[in-house]
């Protein structure tokens, strides 16, 4: 007995150091790319019909339920106006007893009226599925596949921008799906960080932050299954602008705007 415990730990040792060997790679990568390890885990593909390749909760949703879902918009929809009303009542009445702080008003005011254009939109979506008799979404609707997905994606970039959630950004931007995405330049993920560009406001200016951008998006679009890579007949747009636009903006950064150079895919 006593001579097997110098035994055991000779095995142990070793296993301990490459264990944490490893780990400590697998962290550097990921800290290079300044993503998340465990992507497909992330709320926004719990959200997400694999079937229809659409996001659930979303003007372009699936829908099995034509009737529960226009008696649900309508409801939304009495609700929302309801509200509307009562808001621009208490702006009036700000205005006419010179109140000068009703900045809350018009914010909920703002929040109304983007509801009340979701529901129009959504309708918009049912009536195009009812007329072709599909419950799900299809593929080769120009509706459902480009415009329905930018919209999807830029209601995702809005979210982000409002909660300042720089740390997701990379994720989302994945989701923006190229034909075919090219292979990722790992020297250039693994000379800098997203901190070091973000401590170093210029340098966000600078072509070497766009590249790194650019890179760390194929390095996830490469690691995303197939249906995630290409999931849109079509095509759409490329959304790395406007992921550097996001940055910017969180970061309280203002830059010139590239205006209409976005490529489209």
């Amino acid at each position: 007995m006593t001579k097997a415990k110098p035994k055991i730990r000779g095995y142990v040792l070793p296993f301990l150091f490459l264990f944490l060997a490893t780990g400590q790679l697998f962290a550097g990568e990921i800290g290079y790319v300044d993503s998340r390890a465990c992507m497909l885990s992330h709320p926004v593909f719990q959200k997400f019909d694999w079937e229809s390749r659409r996001f659930f909760s979303t003007i372009s949703a699936p829908v099995k339920d034509f009737a529960k879902e226009s008696i649900h918009l309508n409801k939304l929809e009495e609700t929302a106006t309801a509200a509307l009303k009562g808001i621009e009542k208490k702006i009036g009445k700000a205005f006419s007893d010179k109140d000068g702080q009703n900045a809350g008003l018009w914010k909920s005011r703002a929040q109304l009226v983007n509801e009340l254009e979701y529901i129009r939109q959504r309708r918009e979506v049912l009536i195009n599925l009812q007329d072709d008799e599909n419950m799900l979404p299809d593929q080769a609707l120009v509706w459902c596949t480009l415009e329905g997905v930018e919209k999807d994606l830029a209601n995702v970039y809005t979210q982000i921008k409002q909660q300042h959630k720089v740390d997701i950004l990379m994720d989302f931007a994945a989701l923006a799906p190229t034909q075919h995405p090219p292979e990722p330049q790992m020297h250039i993920l693994c000379d800098r960080r997203l901190e070091a560009f973000l401590d170093d406001e210029k340098s966000l200016n600078s072509e070497e932050f766009t590249a790194w951008l650019a890179n760390s998006r194929h390095y996830w679009q490469r690691k995303l299954p197939g249906v995630c890579n290409n999931p849109f007949k079509y095509g759409a747009k490329d959304y790395t602008d406007v992921a550097c636009a996001i940055i910017k903006s969180a970061s309280d950064i203002k830059t010139a705007d590239r205006g209409e150079e976005k490529i489209e895919k």
